[in-house]
């Protein structure tokens, strides 16, 4: 899936963070947003992800957030490290 970003206040990597969150994951599999069937790929469409209610937070969170994702990044070839910052960011987005 490729993603854009629609409004320029916000970072993708914020974003992304936002939508590969647990919380928003529960939410969009709640909803009906996030459709997986048997052994398929899971589709979410574009109609679905703008449904999704989201409390827009100030800059230095965005900024705390876009840092965590930049250390994922990096990270990628170390699963505890990465499980360790998804955590975070999880904790996060629950505030």
């Amino acid at each position: 899936m490729v993603g854009t970003i629609a409004n320029s206040k916000f970072s993708l990597k914020y974003t992304c963070a936002l939508l590969n969150s647990k919380l928003f994951t529960f939410y969009a599999i709640e909803k009906e947003i996030l459709r997986k069937g048997k052994k398929a790929t899971p589709h979410v469409g574009v109609k679905g992800l703008d449904s999704i209610p989201v409390h827009l937070c100030n800059k230095v969170i965005e900024k705390e957030i876009v840092s965590l994702v930049d250390k994922i990044i990096l990270n990628k070839n170390n699963q505890q490290v990465t499980d360790s910052l998804v955590k975070q960011i999880d904790e996060m987005v629950y505030k």
